[in-house]
């Protein structure tokens, strides 16, 4: 797939997750096969404001490439600023819009999803963006705001304001993260658009992914939930596509991926904060093994790096 002058083998990112997706996590989804990064959703605001830890989640890694940085806001002319000051970093290839995020703290400022019920103030922040920016522009949101069949007209204003491609992902903001994604109303809007379309939603192996793109026709996918734990994702994703096998990383891989992973965020910032961060993916690593709840109990009191990388070597021996 293409978005823009961007080229694309199989069409499979890694979504925007607040508080998952930083520099060391995009790195092993890189890895795994990921063929395109997304920074955590920033602010506009705080990027106008020149807010420095907002300007730290938009740095890229080195060799991040392609790689995309999401922004949100809701006032046209702060959205096109963001934008043109964003686009002019060689670091960055892609801007990306927030139109979806479904959260009470975001649509409450008539962020996000929100966005949804006002698709003329919608209109004006996609042209402005696409104004001011030297890169591909595209947009992430949601089937509709309480009604799917609101995704339709919203999708279309999208490409004719001069969006690159839309990511869609298939519930209402009122469905959050709950029920089942609507893969057929993505298939009905892709048949609709010229716009390339990236589909979104209950996508965690490579055999939901390989559905997904036949059932929808999409041309690419982005992964977000699905990830967490499961950086080889992309992998496996990538060997369901080709029709190859996939071989799940054994225990202690894990174990090693977990340390490694751990030892590089140490590097980026000071120990006690990379153990604290640390703890939420070694929970999601360890979903669904023997004893995980306990050993969970247990890293989410430890603050120190020397002490939790002896407890999950001490788990990983004994599992």
């Amino acid at each position: 797939m293409k978005i823009a002058h961007l080229k694309f083998k199989h069409g499979i990112f890694l979504a925007p997750l607040a508080g998952v997706t930083d520099i060391t996590f995009r790195r092993l989804c890189r890895n795994s096969g990921a063929e395109l990064t997304f920074s955590e959703m920033v602010s506009a605001k705080a990027l106008y404001y020149k807010d420095r830890k907002t300007q730290e989640l938009t740095a890229a890694g080195e060799g991040e490439k392609p790689f995309a940085v999401q922004i949100f806001g809701s006032e046209p002319e702060i959205m096109g600023y963001a934008a043109k000051v964003l686009s002019e970093r060689e670091d960055i290839d892609i801007i990306d819009i927030n139109m979806g995020c479904p959260v009470a703290k975001i649509v409450k400022n008539n962020e996000g999803s929100a966005l949804m019920k006002d698709i003329k103030l919608s209109e004006k922040i996609i042209k402005e963006v696409v104004k001011n920016s030297d890169k591909p522009v595209t947009v992430k949101t949601r089937t509709g705001w309480r009604n799917e069949n609101d995704i339709f007209d919203f999708a279309l204003m999208i490409q004719e304001a001069g969006a690159d491609a839309i990511t869609i992902h298939g519930r209402t903001q009122q469905q959050m993260y709950g029920g089942k994604a609507n893969w057929e109303i993505i298939k009905r809007v892709k048949e609709a658009l010229v716009l390339p379309v990236i589909g979104n939603g209950d996508i965690f192996c490579g055999d939901d992914a390989k559905a997904f793109k036949e059932q929808s026709g999409v041309d690419g996918i982005l992964v977000g939930r699905g990830v967490l734990g499961k950086p080889w994702i992309f992998e496996e994703i990538k060997a369901s596509f080709e029709g190859i096998s996939f071989k799940k990383p054994e225990k202690n891989e894990i174990m090693e991926l977990i340390i490694s992973q751990l030892m590089q965020m140490s590097l980026l910032m000071d120990e006690k904060r990379a153990v604290l961060q640390m703890r939420k993916h070694i929970a999601w690593y360890v979903k669904g093994m023997k004893g995980c709840n306990e050993f969970k109990r247990e890293i989410f009191t430890v603050c120190e790096m020397a002490e939790i990388i002896e407890k999950i070597k001490e788990y990983f021996k004994n599992d």
